[in-house]
């Protein structure tokens, strides 16, 4: 980034060097002018850079850096003069360090009223490093075309072919509609590549010792369900919020709460404290009708009502349709009771026309018999995925399961040398023993299904 900063502050002197307007006496007017063309020129050579590491940019950088890059004098010399003053009085010092330090208040406290504005961030995704290449093309292209000298020599040259001299108002004109051609172009295919980007997504992810699971269906709506673990410290900042934000899915229209186990919520109550602070906006969070006396539930729910997230409650047979979806809950019902919270887990059941899930949460056997024989309306004959129980663990181990529903594939979530043992051998046995094609996180890292 400091590279690309460097380059942008040489594309606006170039910019200034080879516009006539600047070669005029100084003006106010002429100065405002050229640090309006110095920021926007750092902030176009840094997209690319920003958005291939943060997936996301700010509309609004450009005016940030007509304060920030002239005041960042005052900070660097603030803190120059700091060093060789504290050699000979160091009280001196600090109140000449202050100095700099109020400049950086300063840049706070805007960039916190910028956090304000609608579409403040804007996250497009991942992009490939074709597209950062034809930017690149299109920037250089526009850049050419203010070089007197180059546009000369160019014009010369189509004389000395045409025998037709192309006056100064001509060149512009072919010139703008050569640019135009470029930037079309450029933008078309970037258009094509983000849109191809948009398609129907699964992803399981690799959180170590947890769930969380990424779903973004054929209209565009961007589902989280749960996303927790026990054996990352800082899952939210250093896997969820950048992950999200990596599918282009920093804004979630419904994130699913299978129980409130800290191995499913610790991601989510990350983005929660941080707020707007994370990059992640949250629509609607959804849980099961038995969290919400749970303690880790209240804290989510008092955290949602004062970011404004709707909070709604699921049983079985609830069902949430979509234009190209629907997720129907298949457990559990009102008059499920039991003392085990994983057996509270909310069971999914998600089909578009392209997919089938199941997500189980950290369901054990005795709810799954109980799903299987008192829920049984709810579900499916047979899946194209298995989220499989409870990290493949013993006690999740039912082959009831196996036997009423058919399943193509299945994931187990779980951490690398986990200690739990997870997956235990009876869950991998029984799975083979239906030939079912199995992916583990803990092998593979993520499993995502396109």
């Amino acid at each position: 980034m400091s590279v690309a900063a460097i380059m942008g502050v040489c594309v606006g002197n170039y910019i200034i060097r080879h516009i006539k307007y600047f070669d005029h006496k100084n003006t106010l007017k002429k100065k405002l002018l050229m640090s309006l063309i110095m920021s926007v020129s750092v902030s176009l050579v840094m997209l690319p850079v920003m958005v291939l590491t943060y997936h996301e940019f700010t509309p609004y950088s450009f005016l940030l850096n007509i304060v920030v890059i002239p005041l960042m004098t005052v900070v660097v010399l603030a803190g120059l003069l700091g060093i060789i003053v504290s050699f000979i009085y160091m009280p001196a010092a600090i109140w000449v360090v202050y100095v700099g330090k109020l400049v950086l208040d300063f840049y706070d406290i805007i960039c916190r009223a910028v956090y304000r504005l609608p579409f403040n961030i804007i996250n497009i995704g991942h992009v490939g490093i074709i597209s950062v290449v034809i930017y690149y093309a299109t920037l250089i292209c526009g850049l050419l075309l203010l070089n007197r000298k180059l546009s000369r020599r160019l014009r010369l040259g189509l004389y000395k072919r045409t025998h037709r001299w192309m006056d100064k108002r001509g060149w512009i004109r072919l010139c703008l509609i050569g640019y135009m051609v470029v930037a079309v172009s450029s933008f078309s295919i970037l258009t094509v590549m983000y849109v191809n980007n948009l398609t129907e997504l699964i992803v399981f992810a690799d959180v170590g010792q947890g769930d969380g699971i990424l779903l973004r269906t054929d209209d565009r709506t961007n589902i989280v369900i749960d996303c927790g673990s026990t054996s990352s410290d800082d899952l939210g900042r250093y896997t969820i919020s950048p992950m999200l934000k990596y599918y282009g899915m920093a804004h979630v229209d419904y994130w699913f709460i299978s129980h409130t186990d800290k191995d499913h919520i610790s991601g989510l109550m990350y983005i929660l404290e941080q707020g707007v602070r994370s990059g992640i906006t949250i629509d609607n969070i959804v849980m099961s009708y038995h969290m919400r006396d749970e303690e880790a539930g209240k804290q989510i729910i008092d955290m949602a009502d004062a970011l404004d997230i709707n909070i709604y409650y699921m049983e079985a047979g609830d069902l949430l349709m979509g234009a190209s979806y629907e997720i129907s809950c298949a457990h559990p019902d009102e008059n499920y009771v039991t003392d085990d919270i994983n057996d509270y887990s909310l069971a999914l059941s998600y089909i578009s026309e392209d997919e089938s899930v199941l997500f189980t949460g950290d369901m054990g056997n005795n709810s799954i018999d109980y799903m299987l024989t008192h829920e049984r309306n709810y579900l499916y004959d047979e899946y194209d995925i298995l989220k499989v129980p409870h990290h493949g663990s013993k006690n999740s181990a039912d082959e009831m399961l196996y036997q009423d529903i058919k399943i193509r594939e299945a994931v187990i979530s779980c951490g690398q040398d986990n200690l739990y043992g997870h997956p235990h051998a009876e869950t991998l046995e029984l799975i083979d023993r239906y030939g079912i094609k199995l992916y583990r996180t803990d092998e593979s890292g993520a499993v995502v299904f396109r």
